[in-house]
């Protein structure tokens, strides 16, 4: 969701990404409707109050999966001919710019040649608990591995910034390999 680049001050931003993720992704009705009833049972708030305000909860107890290649190559063009022009009231720029439109363009034929879709057989979800409220808590597979948090975040500890030079690079990496 982060290839396609758009600027950050756009009036049109955060509603663009918003409904890309919504279009890209399809909700387990399930577990939706488990969430749905311990926020209006336990917590006093609906679904989309939560979405507006407390994301990030939500996503650890709702699995989804990618829409199939002919279903989201429709609605991802429509969305991007949709947003792509809007104007922002403050710059008067579209949210989409020549790069943009590149990137627009590379998504859906990646779309079109079916290499953006979740594969029936494969597991994205590591079930990791139940909370406080008996809702199931999920570890999502897909995107980042493993390696960002453990080897990567690490090592970017060690260096302190990303313009040491090759001896300066030596000795953390000589450090970690022992």
């Amino acid at each position: 969701m982060d290839l396609i680049k758009t600027p950050s001050n756009h009036g049109w931003q955060v509603k663009f990404l918003m409904r890309f993720r919504d279009v890209l992704l399809v909700l387990d009705a399930e577990d939706k409707m488990m969430v749905e009833k311990v926020l209006k049972e336990n917590m006093g708030t609906t679904w989309d109050k939560k979405m507006k305000y407390g994301l990030n909860s939500i996503w650890k107890q709702v699995k989804r999966r990618v829409r199939e290649p002919c279903s989201l190559f429709t609605q991802l063009k429509t969305l991007f001919l949709t947003f792509g022009p809007m104007k922002c009231s403050v710059t008067g720029s579209a949210l989409f710019y020549h790069v943009a439109w590149n990137q627009v363009a590379n998504i859906l034929h990646s779309v079109n040649l079916g290499h953006i879709y979740d594969p029936p057989d494969v597991v994205l979800y590591m079930k990791m608990g139940i909370d406080k409220y008996g809702l199931q808590k999920y570890d999502c597979l897909r995107g980042t591995n493993s390696l960002e948090g453990g080897i990567h975040g690490h090592m970017i500890k060690k260096f302190g910034s990303y313009g040491a030079g090759p001896a300066l690079t030596d000795n953390p990496l000589a450090e970690f390999n022992m």
